[in-house]
């Protein structure tokens, strides 16, 4: 009987003993499982969220915050259609790496009111190509032209107020070719240019020729007086001139009531450059 007894005894320590081997076994795989859990976790963390998941309690304020960062970027979203592309609200700044310009255009561009380099404002502008040439057309907000460069690079420029075509501050040189100067004076030139001397306009210009060849260093002078005054024309020619070379005609010269100079010449003039001073309108 009391042999049994213990037999029965050491069974149970034995039961009791695995039974708590086991029980620590399963907490310390839990445990290590746990461990290598955490490790993954926080080495992704690490590696893929750190940049939006900085480890902070998700709060009702950065929730309403991320809310109105997701409002804003779409209110600010690229919307396209078949005519166009848009940018509701920001400015849109556009750079590239090839071709090596900030942007290439294929087509137009047009401006409502903007700024180019310099801050100075458009409106109305445009660029349009035509062929192979890219003529440039500024626009006042009526959509008259002030200044157009077309396919042949020439250029316009007329304003309503001065009332002149062009006021220059300065000099305006042709290289060929025929020009208007108001009122109704013109230059066939190489190296021509226009200048204002107090209340007079000063024109100068070069017409000496052989065989199509500009020779600037023969000249002629011709100067007027105001035309309130009537003509009164004086003519230098230097001695390096040709003797058959002379201007003829009934007065050398006269001063209409535009206060235009004309002067006649003789079918033999080969070379002659002058300049003459009349009043400005």
């Amino acid at each position: 009987m009391r042999s049994e007894t213990n037999t029965l005894g050491v069974k149970t320590l034995i039961k009791k003993f695995f039974k708590k081997l086991w029980s620590w076994v399963i907490i310390w795989l839990w445990f290590i499982l746990s461990i290598w859990i955490f490790i993954i976790v926080y080495a992704a963390g690490r590696s893929v969220m750190t940049p939006v998941w900085t480890w902070s309690w998700l709060t009702a304020s950065s929730w309403n915050q991320m809310i109105d960062n997701l409002n804003s970027l779409n209110s600010r979203v690229w919307w396209t259609n078949w005519l166009a592309s848009y940018y509701t609200t920001w400015n849109v700044g556009i750079g590239t790496n090839a071709p090596g310009y900030p942007l290439d255009v294929v087509w137009n561009i047009y401006a409502s009111n903007g700024v180019i380099a310099g801050n100075t404002l458009w409106t109305n502008d445009s660029i349009r190509k035509f062929g192979t040439w890219v003529p440039l057309n500024f626009r006042r907000a009526d959509g008259t032209i002030e200044m157009i460069i077309d396919s042949a690079w020439k250029v316009w420029i007329w304003t309503s107020t001065p009332t002149d075509t062009l006021t220059v501050n300065g000099w305006i040189t042709s290289t060929t070719g025929w020009s208007t100067i108001t009122p109704n004076t013109w230059w066939t030139t190489s190296n021509a240019g226009c200048r204002r001397i107090g209340s007079f306009l000063q024109i100068k210009w070069h017409v000496n020729y052989t065989s199509g060849n500009i020779i600037p260093s023969w000249s002629t002078v011709i100067w007027t007086l105001p035309v309130e005054c009537r003509p009164s024309v004086g003519i230098y020619i230097p001695s390096t001139c040709w003797s058959n070379t002379n201007i003829v005609s009934a007065c050398l010269g006269y001063i209409d009531t535009n206060g235009v100079t004309y002067i006649y010449t003789s079918s033999s003039i080969y070379y002659f450059s002058f300049a003459w001073t009349f009043p400005a309108n």
